[in-house]
């Protein structure tokens, strides 16, 4: 049974998205995850704006982070935080009324129109386009995200990447959906990048920012590679931001260690100003990628062939590797049982030192 606080939650949801469909037709988003998944959609949510320009958007998301992050989204009409669990209550509460297009994106994007759509016919053929290129993929999103595993195999067997998956089920296959966004305020957050250096990198064992993590994942550098790491980094004279979560245990030798001493906009703002981030694939190389840093990531349990940039330089283990939701624990649980992980304990020090060189050197 839900209490009144989350009763009341998916009321004044429903009363803010019929709101906005009395004065226009309404486009309804729903997004999970973090706020590395927020950012991940920004392309969609872009080519959903230039395709209905006369349609608001509202983007129902579980992530408290990332609104900040799209406050001032030219293309977002309102972001509505609204935790996963309440979602099919809201839509159910719905039902066929209050908006014209329902979107949902679970890598694979799915498109719903009500009975009357407030369409024009070429926008709704559109759509149906779409729908017909969606089916065969809707399989293996029924039980979100326990068949990720064979999601991903099965967009590699096409040559697709997470974003091409996205860009070919949403219509808009002729799209760049690796150009993600974020749109900062125009007042920049006071941070504590004017204590840094001219040149720096950032880096950080951590997927994402600030989550409650105590343990390293799955995706995450054994402390040992990555104490050396930075030790031939400091040797080698490169200044090193490190960023993360507050209570991640790694005994690190940065110059600047930041690990829960900046809030996500001034995570950003140093991002931007960073020559290149040194991470795990996940929220924090998103956010890189959206205010245009270069990253050199290194991939464990997360597939390289699904979640790589194209401009990055992406650094694949030697042995084992890609064993996203093969199991459910798979993150923080390697699937083979071991304590370190054999894929990213096979990481090449050396090649990922040599990438960060090359990087930090090169002309901005």
């Amino acid at each position: 049974m839900l209490n009144e606080a989350l009763k009341e939650q998916v009321a004044e949801a429903i009363a803010a998205i019929q709101d906005e469909a009395r004065q226009r037709p309404l486009i309804l988003v729903f997004g999970l995850g973090s706020y590395g998944d927020v950012i991940q959609i920004t392309p969609l949510l872009q080519a959903l704006h230039r395709k209905f320009p006369q349609a608001g958007l509202i983007l129902l998301h579980n992530d408290l982070l990332g609104a900040k992050l799209l406050e001032s989204a030219p293309y977002l009409t309102k972001y509505i935080r609204l935790r996963s669990s309440l979602h099919y209550l809201l839509r159910s509460q719905l039902r066929d009324k209050g908006y014209d297009l329902l979107v949902e994106s679970r890598y694979v994007i799915k498109y719903t129109l009500p009975s009357n759509p407030r369409l024009s016919a070429e926008e709704i053929q559109f759509i149906q386009e779409a729908q017909t290129a969606q089916k065969p993929w809707l399989n293996f999103v029924g039980n979100f995200p326990f068949d990720n595993d064979i999601l991903w195999r099965e967009a590699r067997s096409r040559g697709w990447s997470m974003y091409d998956l996205m860009a070919n089920t949403s219509g808009f296959g002729g799209e760049d959906f690796e150009g993600l966004h974020i749109a900062l305020p125009r007042n920049k957050p006071t941070s504590t990048k004017t204590l840094l250096p001219k040149k720096y990198i950032v880096v950080s064992n951590s997927a994402e920012w600030l989550p409650l993590q105590s343990t390293l994942w799955t995706k995450s550098l054994p402390h040992a590679k990555m104490r050396d790491i930075l030790g031939e980094l400091k040797a080698a004279a490169v200044p090193t931001v490190l960023l993360g979560t507050t209570n991640d245990p790694g005994d690190y030798p940065v110059d600047y260690d930041l690990r829960g001493k900046t809030n996500l906009l001034e995570a950003a703002e140093i991002l931007a100003n960073a020559r290149l981030l040194l991470g795990p694939e996940g929220g924090l190389v998103n956010m890189a990628k959206a205010v245009g840093t270069p990253s050199v990531v290194f991939f464990g349990s997360t597939p390289v062939e699904f979640f790589r940039f194209k401009s990055n330089i992406n650094i694949e283990p030697r042995f084992c590797g890609g064993c996203w939701w093969s199991t459910e624990s798979y993150l923080r649980q390697c699937p083979l049982l071991e304590d370190i992980p054999p894929c990213t304990d096979s990481l090449d020090t050396k090649k990922i030192i040599q990438a960060v060189q090359e990087l930090f050197h090169a002309k901005p």
